[in-house]
């Protein structure tokens, strides 16, 4: 039968591996999030820069960065709450 101290211990010692692996993977995605939110201005201000050449930059395009901010901004959100 196992001891209940020794128990107790692999217990948290298992979790904290467990936090230390989830905190290591929440900042992989930290930057990868950053990384792409960068990207993606990028494409914007590429977008706008053509509609100053004369070319439209559609609704379809002004809607999908918007829900792409809002969810960009809800990441932000769970990410600094870990």
């Amino acid at each position: 039968m196992a001891q209940p101290d020794r128990t107790i211990y692999d217990t948290v010692t298992n979790q904290a591996d467990l936090l230390e692996k989830l905190y290591k993977h929440s900042r992989e995605i930290a930057i990868s999030l950053r990384r792409l939110d960068q990207t993606v201005n990028a494409i914007i201000q590429a977008w706008q820069h053509r509609q100053s050449d004369g070319e439209a930059i559609n609704d379809r395009h002004i809607a999908a960065y918007e829900e792409f901010s809002e969810k960009m901004e809800e990441m932000r959100g769970w990410m600094r709450r870990w």
